[in-house]
This record gives structure tokens, C-alpha cells and sequence, in this order.
């Protein structure tokens, strides 16, 4: 299963620090929010779950695209695969 930031980022074809700022992080550097989001290291000390401000922000921006119920089917599926390893 992809994430469904991923899947967003490569419809769009934005880059990680273009998505960050279109989702209202305004930190030195949004990419690494977008990316601890996407569950992309397989060390889970390194995945972040959204906030639930940044949530809504990040449904709002994709026209709720992503949207809560697939951030968390996706953070489910991520945490099973790695234990499976």
C-alpha cells in the first residue's frame, strides 16, 4: 500500500517541501514533516502520525484527497508490514 501523501505527491508532482508549505507547515524545512507523514524508513522512531490541526490542513489542501480515515488505514498497514519483517 502506498501512502496517500505519496500518491498525492506523484499525481501532483510536487516535491516534499512544495507539499509541505500547500499543507501550512512554515518550519525550516517542511519536507521532513511531509516525510516522517509518508512512513518511508522502515524505523518506526523515525514515522510521525499528524497532528490533528495538521490533519484538517492536509484534507482542506487536497480537497480531502488524503484524508483522515486513509492516514490512519496507512499508518495501520505500515506498523503491521514492519512487524512482519
Amino acid at each position: 500500500m502506498t501512502h496517500p501523501i505519496l500518491q498525492y505527491k506523484e499525481k501532483t508532482g510536487q516535491s516534499y517541501y512544495t507539499l509541505g508549505w500547500q499543507f501550512g507547515f512554515q518550519n525550516i524545512n517542511p519536507a521532513t514533516n511531509i516525510r516522517r507523514y509518508c512512513l518511508i524508513e522502515d524505523d518506526p522512531s523515525k514515522w510521525r502520525f499528524p497532528k490533528w490541526d495538521a490533519i484538517l490542513r492536509i484534507e482542506k489542501a487536497t480537497g480531502k484527497e488524503v484524508n483522515r480515515k486513509n492516514l490512519i488505514d496507512a499508518w495501520i498497514k505500515r506498523h503491521e508490514e514492519v512487524n512482519e519483517k
